[in-house]
Formats: structure tokens, sequence, C-alpha cells
């Protein structure tokens, strides 16, 4: 299996992260990922400015393996709708996904046998309410 799984999306459509970021957060979590994927659009909805709830979607999932000796883990990202996220909170939004991601990854590291954790999943999905983002986390143990 390739290590990068990248699926093109249509025109006005993309992923959050792209293939460097996702590299840097690997660099600065110490940590590689053993496949790196994107999908089919996970919202086509529009961005809807006078709405309470602006906008919804799926922006990735982890979901790792307890190797021999290590945590083998896949990232998978979920194509949007350009205008699903404003401009002016991408680079929270991202922050935001980094230090998740991080402290996701070394909760993992750090993780015993006793702590039972056999297949974990980390999915993100994400909500722009009031022209603020809001996420929306999920783990599994």
């Amino acid at each position: 299996m390739a290590r990068l799984e990248i699926k093109k999306v249509p025109k006005d459509f993309r992923y959050l992260l792209t293939i460097k970021e996702i590299k840097d957060i690997e660099l600065e979590c110490g940590f590689k990922f053993v496949t790196i994927s994107t999908g089919n659009i996970g919202s086509a909805d529009h961005f809807e400015k006078e709405s309470h709830i602006q906008s919804s979607f799926r922006l990735l999932s982890i979901h790792c393996n307890k190797g021999e000796d290590k945590w083998e883990a896949n990232i998978h990202q979920s194509g949007f709708r350009k205008e699903l996220l404003p401009t002016s909170l991408e680079q929270e939004v991202k922050l935001t996904i980094r230090e998740k991601i991080f402290k996701y990854v070394t909760k993992l590291n750090n993780s015993l046998e006793t702590d039972h954790i056999r297949r974990p999943q980390l999915w993100c999905n994400l909500m722009v309410i009031n022209d603020r983002p809001k996420f929306n986390w999920s783990e599994q143990t």
C-alpha cells in the first residue's frame, strides 16, 4: 500500500491540510502516519451566512492499530466545499487540529497495556456557528 493515497476533488472543493502540513505535524509529534489519504466529498453544502449554524462538515479521522512495539496510524481527510470554512477562520482551525493531533498521539504513545486501548480512532467534525469554529471530537478506544 502506498503511503499517499490522494484523490483529487472537483473545482471549488478542497481538503483542510496539505501534505506538507501533515508532514509538519508528523515532525512535531515524532510520529509518522502509515497512510495519508483523502477521500470523497464529505459535504457539498453551502455556507449559510444568515443561519445560526452556518456550516457543518467532517474534516478528518485518524485510525490506529498497535504494532509489535509502536502505534501505527492512518490519517484520512474528507473533502468539503471551499466556502464552508471562511478564510478568516482557517489558521485558528488548523492550529486547533495540530494541537489535538499532538495530544492524541502523545496519549497513545504514553498508554499502557492496562489502558486497554486496542483500535483507537479520532474523528473531527467542524461547525461554524455565528462566525466562530466549533469542533466536535469523537474518540474511540
